[in-house]
């Protein structure tokens, strides 16, 4: 598990942090909404350039992982049909995938708290010895987290003291549930691997996200209960795992100029899924004897 520490200043008490969770974007698919990906990041940027919009939310973002489908030649479940057509003729695959996400993401790269990887960047990493995923973090000069990480954020507001510390734990995500159910309780189990404030996952391509609170004793002064806050986050997912942007064949003759286009989610008969990322915010509030903080679940789509 990686460790990264954050000091972030917000301009004014008000001004809320806002966090992406961008996750899954499998970007040569066929499948990835690229418009839509290209769309949300564009949407960061004009957030945090506009200083009117800047003093309401301050906009940062995660990376994490499976922004490369990593499905080359060597894999076993490789289909030069399930490519997307802007990469197809690129004897490199993998490096210019890499490639285009850099240039993608580099407007927004000053925001970024950490870029990590998930099992399709371990499959490049298995058959061609390339971390896709390092690579893009080096070329942005941001945090790699590599597939889990513990991030300490620190936020403090301009010109005061008083800073909140709010503990994250990211894992790029395991198992390979199918049902609703088995997807919640995959996110929910990280409670269990760190004491954290949120918890953040990807990889289950369904946008989950979810309130919970943790009971504890006072450690000073009169024994009491304490309630900590919790927020649960799956990110969600860029790949449509049945494309629907095809034409209709012509009925009772052979489409010779018809392309089929297949990927590994539509051969397993992966559920549709919703396009887009999900994500979190933390916001002050004035107490009456201090400072405290709310988190709440953002829903990007």
């Amino acid at each position: 598990m990686e460790l990264v520490d954050h000091h972030i200043e917000l301009p004014t008490a008000q001004t809320k942090l806002v966090i992406h969770l961008i996750t899954d974007v499998h970007r040569e698919a066929v499948g990835c909404d690229s418009r839509k990906f290209k769309r949300d990041i564009a949407r960061i940027e004009h957030a945090n350039s506009t200083p009117s919009l800047r003093q309401k939310e301050l906009h940062y973002w995660f990376g994490g992982g499976d922004f490369n489908n990593g499905i080359g030649p060597k894999d076993r479940r490789f289909d030069a049909m399930a490519v997307s057509h802007q990469f197809r003729k690129h004897d490199n695959l993998h490096m210019e995938v890499a490639g285009q996400l850099v240039k993608e993401l580099t407007p927004i790269r000053d925001y970024c708290l950490g870029y990590g990887r998930g099992n399709h960047e371990d499959g490049v990493i298995k058959y061609c010895s390339f971390d896709p995923a390092a690579y893009v973090a080096e070329k942005l000069n941001v945090n790699y987290i590599g597939y889990s990480a513990g991030i300490r954020l620190v936020i403090g507001i301009k010109g005061v003291r008083h800073k909140k510390t709010i503990i994250v734990y990211w894992h790029h995500g395991f198992g390979a549930s199918r049902s609703k159910g088995g997807k919640l309780n995959m996110l929910y189990a990280l409670r269990d691997k760190l004491e954290a404030d949120v918890y953040m996952t990807g990889h289950i391509h369904e946008p989950l996200a979810f309130p919970a609170v943790r009971l504890g004793l006072s450690t000073r002064g009169k024994l009491r209960q304490v309630v900590r806050p919790l927020l649960f986050v799956n990110g969600g997912t860029y790949q449509k795992h049945h494309t629907t942007d095809g034409k209709a064949q012509t009925p009772m003759e052979y489409n010779e100029d018809h392309e089929i286009k297949v990927d590994y989610a539509e051969k397993a008969a992966y559920d549709p899924a919703v396009i887009g990322h999900q994500g979190w915010q933390f916001e002050f509030q004035s107490l009456r004897n201090g400072w405290g903080y709310k988190l709440r679940a953002r829903d990007f789509r």
